[in-house]
């Protein structure tokens, strides 16, 4: 089955595909959702982080105390 497409797209019968395919992405990313999605998943990651260099650093250092951040629960 691999051999079979990796003959077909070698053969440029998916080129059609490719080109669909490559369209697609172009327009999605000409999208205002789309990069507002990856902000967003940044922003999500950033605070996951926060949070657990927090947890971290309080299982370090138990006798610190800690200013509390804007992500803090």
């Amino acid at each position: 089955m691999l051999w079979a497409k990796n003959k077909e797209l070698r053969s440029g019968a998916g080129l059609e595909a490719v080109g669909t395919v490559a369209k697609r992405a172009t327009e999605l990313s000409n999208e205002g959702g789309f990069q507002s999605g990856l902000e967003k998943m940044g922003q999500i990651t950033y605070e996951f982080r926060y949070q657990i260099t927090l947890k971290h650093f309080r299982a370090k250092h138990s006798n610190l105390s800690i200013k509390e951040g804007p992500f803090a629960d």
